[in-house]
């Protein structure tokens, strides 16, 4: 039966009549407070409570019952408990408890997240003990929800500070930080490397304090994922060392560990604790069963056994608060076992098999449950393996392999890489390399001009290096290509974007050797020739935005997408300067219809709500620990040097803008000139590589080109250097994301 909700107007009434019984009112309210759901109503006599009560006990408990009611919006609750903080800074049991409260309730409430921020940002080397490690976890707890980058550089130097307990505290928030961005890496080799930085913050953590049995334990199963990692190389040996770091964790968890994590700790902790021997006990079962892999006659128990193990670690329980990026602990199933197993379930069950083991399963157990989508999940490994299956060295050799490329200081990939560069140079030699294995055999079928590849389709040009990273983070499988030449500009960076219609595309990627249309165009020029499959050339990256307040649909402000329009990019420093004027004679250049088209598709998918670039934007973000910067640095300036007020929207951002864009081999800083650009030709963004880009591909007829570029700065030198270097690596990464959902609307090549 559900307790009656109290009138709280009532208590409101005698915490204001309790006088010298105030803590005892207070701590009748709480219990209160705490045995309904939350109710903002509470909230009003709970902030009285924070007011009023004398004792610390008092003030600490009333603080913690005021975060649970207070409402996503309540700013009385906020004031009510920094003015708690600011009055009790000093005190060394107060301080703690309430800094972590206004940190708590800043996990949903944005004022309570300022407020946090500001303080945590305040905090000092000679502040107490209690009060840095207060401050460590409410930075995890709020970074863990949402990164910020300020924040991440405050728990470094919380990191570094004399006293022994704050700073282990520190380590301790920035390892598993680490360990959460590991967690969300896109590739499997990616993840590994961040899992070692990760291990490594854990020692130091470990070896900064006397006892610290969380980054013992942290690192304990950080070791047992790297061993699974490294499960092909032997898999006996890895497999008992699998067991005995996971006798090791469950001692840790369920002796004196457990009684620190619930003593120190926190709730979140202990979870953590235990989904850690879930994921120890799961890759455990799944290493004994791969190291018997020789001896398996029944495939139906072995391969189920894996899908257990699959599902124990893919499918974890609600995280709490604080553990949100901890949770996607869940991603090992995809990063560290579908590699493994797939290419152990090709060699020794086989697709036909793996399927009866799925049918027969299915059969007895017709409802839908976890191990059946652990099923499907090796099923999807063990045909990704085989795919891969011409790319790989044999079982047998794979030891020797490895040992090889660590003699000569170079990983196996990059040892592969270096093989087929000297096989396809050599004549006759791709044929060579199909037959021991270091290309696969449709590469011979799939020639084309002289090449052993598939050929690529897509050029995507930048002209910075942050440009150039936001659209690395957007690709799969990239590798560093060089072609042959005296000179700059034959250095590329090669990936693939897969498309949502068929196939995928491989991408050529691109950095101008400087700013400019000049150097714009040498570039793409020399991508075509490199590359004469190219048939497609995206410029990306950042641009000047020219903003129109008096017409709020046509408003373009910092963080938004401009896309080129058919008008494609007006060059606006090509014509006739006369004594009267200038006589604009910029040639026009359409952009690529296929990609206009692939932009109308989009436009048409985010009327009904589809907008697939934000998950790959916020992926993104994650991936490069980057925030959107403050609204308070998106200003524009009238004449005077006066704010403009933005015309108010509420819609998704950022938002996407299609129209001409203006390009000059110049920086243009002067806002009266953007506004004249503005009115003569509507044109939407400033920038200085577009025209070239154009020139280049409409010379080589065979290539069309789009201009995507996101908005750093509104062309006005009274501010412009500020705000491109707060916006700059934020929009570029919205530019890159987009780019990506765009090219996923055209059909692409078929994976050779």
């Amino acid at each position: 039966m559900k307790s009656p909700i109290p009138d709280w107007s009532v208590w409101s009434a005698r915490l204001d009549g309790a006088g010298d019984d105030i803590d005892d009112a207070v701590d009748e309210l709480i219990p209160q407070a705490l045995s309904v759901r939350p109710d903002p109503a509470a909230a009003v006599p709970l902030i009285q409570a924070l007011d009023l009560a004398r004792s610390d006990l008092s003030h600490a408990d009333a603080a913690t019952a005021l975060v649970w009611v207070a409402g996503d919006d309540d700013i009385a609750a906020v004031d009510c408990l920094e003015r708690a903080y600011e009055r009790d800074r000093a005190n060394h049991f107060l301080a703690p408890s309430l800094l972590g409260a206004i940190g708590l309730l800043g996990l949903r409430n944005e004022a309570a997240r300022a407020g946090a921020k500001r303080y945590l940002l305040r905090l000092q080397d000679h502040d107490s003990r209690p009060l840095l490690v207060a401050g460590a976890k409410v930075i995890g707890l709020l970074c863990d929800r949402e990164d910020d980058k300020a924040l991440r550089v405050k728990l470094s130097k919380i990191a570094e500070v004399s006293d022994a307990g704050a700073r282990a505290e520190g380590l301790q928030q920035l390892a598993l930080l680490r360990f959460g961005d590991a967690l969300l890496a896109a590739r499997p080799d990616e993840f590994t490397d961040r899992l070692r930085e990760a291990r490594a913050q854990f020692a130091l953590a470990e070896a900064a304090e006397e006892m610290r049995p969380d980054a013992t334990m942290c690192g304990l199963l950080i070791d047992l994922i790297l061993q699974f990692d490294a499960l092909e190389l032997d898999r006996q040996a890895a497999s008992g060392a699998i067991a005995d770091m996971t006798g090791r964790l469950r001692a840790g968890v369920t002796g004196l560990g457990e009684v620190v994590f619930r003593g120190n700790r926190s709730p979140a902790a202990v979870q953590f604790a235990r989904n850690s021997l879930r994921i120890a006990q799961a890759l455990d079962a799944a290493a004994a069963e791969v190291a018997r892999a020789v001896r398996w006659t029944w495939f139906d128990d072995a391969v189920t056994c894996l899908a257990r193990s699959y599902a124990a670690i893919r499918y974890r329980p609600q995280a709490m608060p604080g553990q949100e990026r901890l949770a996607a602990t869940g991603n090992l199933s995809d990063l560290l076992l579908k590699p493994r197993l797939g290419p152990v379930l090709h060699r020794k069950v086989g697709k036909d098999s793996l399927a009866q083991v799925v049918a027969n399963y299915r059969h007895l157990h017709p409802e839908e449950d976890a191990v059946l989508d652990g099923l499907k999940a090796l099923q999807e490994a063990e045909a990704e393996a085989e795919r891969n299956t011409g790319y790989r060295l044999s079982e047998a050799k794979h030891g020797k392999f490895a040992a090889l490329a660590d003699l000569l200081k170079r990983t196996p990939d990059e040892l592969v890489d270096d093989m087929i560069v000297v096989a396809q140079d050599e004549k006759g030699a791709s044929e060579w390399a199909v037959r021991v294995g270091l290309l696969p055999q449709s590469s011979l079928a799939t020639r084309k001009e002289g090449r052993g590849m598939s050929l690529p389709r897509v050029g995507i040009i930048t002209a910075l290096p942050e440009e150039f990273d936001a659209v690395r983070v957007m690709l799969k499988g990239e590798k560093r290509h060089r072609t042959p030449g005296a000179g700059a500009g034959h250095e590329y960076m090669l990936g693939v974007i897969p498309s949502l219609r068929e196939g995928e595309h491989q991408v050529v990627l691109a950095q101008t050797m400087r700013m400019g249309n000049n150097s714009a165009a040498i570039r793409a020029s020399k991508l075509l020739t490199d590359f004469p499959s190219i048939d497609r050339i995206i410029m990306c990256g950042i641009a000047g935005g020219v903003p129109n307040p008096e017409k709020a649909d046509e408003h373009v402000r910092l963080g938004d997408i401009v896309v080129s329009n058919g008008q494609g990019v007006i060059q606006y420093d090509f014509g006739k300067q006369t004594q009267a004027a200038f006589d604009h004679r910029h040639a026009p250049r359409p952009p690529s219809a296929s990609l206009l088209e692939a932009v109308q598709v989009l436009e048409q998918d985010r009327l009904t709500g589809k907008r697939p670039w934000e998950g790959y934007f916020r992926e993104g973000l994650a991936l490069r620990c980057l925030t959107k910067p403050p609204d308070s640095s998106d200003v524009v300036l009238d004449k005077d040097e006066k704010t403009v007020a933005h015309p108010p929207y509420s819609g998704p951002l950022p938002r996407i803008f299609h129209g001409s864009v203006a390009s000059a081999n110049c920086v243009q800083g002067d806002y009266r000139k953007r506004d004249k650009l503005r009115d003569l030709f509507k044109i939407k963004a400033v920038e200085m590589e577009g025209s070239g880009i154009a020139d280049a591909s409409w010379e080589y007829e065979k290539a069309g080109y789009l201009i995507v570029r996101g908005i750093c700065d509104y062309c006005d030198n009274r501010n412009k250097d500020a705000q491109t270097d707060a916006w700059k690596p934020y929009v570029a990464l919205a530019t890159a994301a987009y780019v990506r959902a765009l090219l996923e609307m055209i059909p692409g090549e078929a994976a050779g």
